[in-house]
């Protein structure tokens, strides 16, 4: 990982978490990795200036179900994001 890079990690818990075709899991996962080089074009798709802090406008703009939110903004703005995801029952 480069300095100025973005890493966005999340955890969903509970009884029986809502993922189609898993039934019975409890624990969930995931996070996304952002380039220092494309963190300029994503403060820009979220409306921000260079000088905005980039969490603050995510937290803005996607302020519920990140975990199913996020990756589609990624893909519609053309944001490089390296994901991964793991899940336990």
């Amino acid at each position: 990982m480069s300095t100025g890079d973005l890493v966005i990690e999340g955890q969903d818990l509970g009884t029986d978490l809502p993922i189609p075709g898993l039934d019975g899991v409890t624990e969930y996962e995931y996070g996304w990795h952002i380039q220092a080089s494309d963190v300029a074009s994503l403060i820009d798709a979220l409306g921000g200036q260079p000088d905005d802090d980039v969490l603050t406008l995510l937290l803005d703009r996607i302020p519920e179900k990140p975990s199913e939110r996020l990756g589609p903004f990624f893909e519609d703005h053309g944001i490089h994001a390296e994901f991964w995801s793991r899940f336990e029952d």
